[in-house]
């Protein structure tokens, strides 16, 4: 169990065998799971209690009514066996909080103070002749005619897109809503049977429609704007003339931070799905440091957007924008890096620093007439698109291909930190090529009269978020928003047992949240320290490292380049 909210401090177990880190291998698709599965099947009866019993709308998927789910773990990896403590390192994972490192750093003075008495300012910064394709899924014909559905939905990581906009929804279609994105977030307003609720997320969401450019793609220009005591920009002037500072092209996608003198918009007011859209505008208001993303196309362009004269430039260009207000503005914006770099925390990501990210209050849509006092935005130049496509990643039961590894899923059972059942029937995941793995360390262990037992491996998103929803005061449970190294199918809780499937001595029993399960503790036995040992020593074989809280769990290699997936643990089928 991957336990996001523990204490870790770096330390990867160098593996013994030659080679011993695995490769990564593009994933695979199996043809065996289905992504648009909206519930685990194998719910059961204890747990579905457990989350009607749970503040909601009644809807068993519904999450807490708080105006903003965004919140982030601290981690840190210890190193195991060793008894002496590690200084905490600083790390670049793209989602799982690590590091306790607390110092400011330089990069976080704020470069875009209010200079409200200055002279206009228009500053381009790194402009280049580049150009980038913008990722499609789904098309807003659909959308717009009420054809939307359950299947219409497709899972995506935010973290892989520097800019995005679209239709969303990060528990299940009934709740979709607008959302975009600045970079590695989605920020989504959710309609049905979640009105009103609003969600960070950098793990996984399901999107209906969207229009997103890769994280990778080349900026073409970043444009400073500052009105100072000067007359703010109308909106599709402000369009104009960022998308002139890039390369030309069939359309432009506009992301970052803007501060509205004024600005007109409008929300979603039912959910999409089956339907017709319907929106309602909201209030004319001053809005500082809004996320912002825009969509701009010349016409005949693939990336067809309705038109009226609510979305029109000055050059006669059709747009989409959606803003997110913020309930808390960012605390430190570097103009010389992309408004998405605030959310990277320069490589510091902890609990302290997690506090001064902005938290998003609402999503509209911007019309006209709105007017732009300051802005500091990246510009990309589209020259093509691309279909999103999206396969199931190859995933293994490791006790098929070796019978002589061991099973015991704690999460079907009611033996586990919540008392219920999660599962109606067992089964352990991994990838395709950690399955390999453990596969491969099972027969060293036999080698030395052993077998390994395994705890839990892959687990679903949607399960983590039930799982949260169901004990939301429980420490030990990881944050969907985030997401965990089991749900990235890169992570697995294992011991050993003797020829006869005996559990061997460790520290403490599987799932004790206690100091006995931590792997420096000073109250196990010898003979559990070197089972403890023995265990790593097998796992190292291939590259896993530990954790010092949990003996029993292990992450893969290079788990962070792993995405979180939402794949049921049982095909519908079955």
């Amino acid at each position: 169990m991957n336990t996001d909210n523990s204490r870790r401090s770096a330390q990867q177990i160098t593996a013994t065998k030659t080679g011993g880190r695995l490769p990564i291998q593009p994933l695979k698709s199996s043809g065996s799971h289905r992504v648009h599965s909206w519930r685990l099947s194998i719910l059961t009866p204890a747990l579905l209690l457990c989350l009607l019993l749970a503040p909601s709308d009644g809807s068993v998927f519904a999450a807490p009514k708080e105006k903003t789910t965004d919140a982030m773990p601290t981690a840190t990896k210890t190193p195991a066996p060793a008894k002496k403590k590690t200084a905490a390192v600083v790390s670049n994972d793209k989602s799982d909080a690590s590091s306790k490192s607390t110092a400011k750093s330089s990069e976080e003075v704020d470069h875009w103070p209010r200079t409200p008495n200055t002279e206009p300012s228009w500053q381009t910064v790194d402009k280049k002749d580049a150009t980038c394709k913008a990722v499609l899924q789904g098309d807003w014909e659909t959308v717009a005619a009420g054809k939307l559905t359950a299947k219409s939905f497709l899972p995506m990581n935010p973290t892989d897109y520097a800019g995005a906009l679209g239709i969303c929804t990060v528990y299940q279609p009934d709740s979709a809503g607008y959302f975009l994105s600045a970079g590695r977030r989605f920020f989504v307003k959710c309609t049905g049977s979640l009105a009103g609720t609003t969600y960070s997320y950098e793990s996984l969401a399901r999107v209906g429609w969207s229009i997103a450019v890769p994280e990778d793609a080349p900026v073409a220009a970043r444009v400073v704007w500052n009105a100072g005591n000067g007359s703010a920009l109308p909106l599709q002037e402000f369009l104009d003339k960022a998308i002139k500072e890039s390369p030309d092209a069939n359309a432009w996608m506009v992301t970052g931070m803007v501060d509205f003198s004024e600005v007109a918009g409008r929300s979603l007011t039912q959910n999409p799905v089956g339907q017709p859209i319907s929106a309602s505008g909201v209030s004319t208001e001053q809005n500082e440091r809004v996320l912002f993303t825009a969509v701009i196309t010349k016409d005949g362009s693939k990336l067809a957007l309705p038109a009226s004269e609510k979305n029109k430039t000055a050059q006669g260009l059709t747009f989409r924008a959606h803003y997110a207000n913020l309930s808390n503005h960012p605390a430190f914006l570097n103009t010389s890096k992309p408004v998405l770099s605030m959310w990277a925390l320069n490589g510091v990501r902890n609990i302290e620093t997690y506090k001064r990210l902005p938290k998003v209050s609402s999503v509209h849509e911007a019309l006209l007439p709105s007017t732009v006092q300051r802005a500091y935005v990246s510009v990309y130049a589209i020259d093509g698109t691309t279909s999103y496509t999206y396969k199931d990643p190859e995933l293994v039961d490791p006790t098929t291909l070796d019978p002589n590894i061991l099973m015991e899923q704690r999460w079907a059972t009611e033996n586990n930190v919540l008392g219920i059942a999660a599962y109606a029937k067992p089964r352990l995941l991994l990838r395709k090529e950690l399955a390999d793995a453990i596969v491969r360390i099972s027969k060293r262990a036999q080698e030395q009269g052993l077998k390994l037992k395994m705890y839990d491996g892959y687990r679903p998103l949607s399960m983590t978020q039930r799982l949260k929803h169901a004990s939301p005061g429980t420490p030990y449970l990881a944050d969907p928003t985030v997401g965990s190294r089991h749900n990235r199918g890169a992570a697995v809780d294992i011991t050993l047992a003797d020829k006869n499937g005996k559990d061997l001595e460790m520290p403490s029993d599987y799932l004790d949240f206690t100091t006995k399960a931590h792997r420096d503790s000073t109250t196990m036995t010898e003979r559990a320290r070197r089972n403890m040992e023995l265990l790593t020593a097998l796992m190292a074989s291939e590259g896993f490292t530990t954790l010092n809280v949990e003996w029993w769990h292990y992450d893969a290699p290079n788990y962070e380049r792993y995405p979180i997936l939402d794949v049921p643990l049982w095909p519908e089928k079955e």
